[in-house]
């Protein structure tokens, strides 16, 4: 076969995105995915602090008491 198709007014569509064709949801795009990462990279580090400094009350609470 060696045929040639163009698009345009009284034939076909030309590529269109498949954006809208996603179902149930919409595939999230590279920099929306990186986006997400260092939100959710900020949140570990917090929780990170967060629970360290829980662990050095805990253990000067404990420190104190036995004194």
């Amino acid at each position: 076969m060696n045929e040639r198709f163009e698009s345009g007014p009284g034939r076909f569509n030309d590529v269109e995105s498949t954006t809208a064709l996603q179902y149930p949801t919409k595939v999230p795009t590279g920099a929306d995915l990186a986006g997400k990462l260092d939100q959710l990279q900020t949140l570990v580090i917090v929780g990170i602090v967060v629970g360290g400094l829980a662990l050095i009350g805990a253990v000067a609470g404990l420190v104190m008491r036995r004194r």
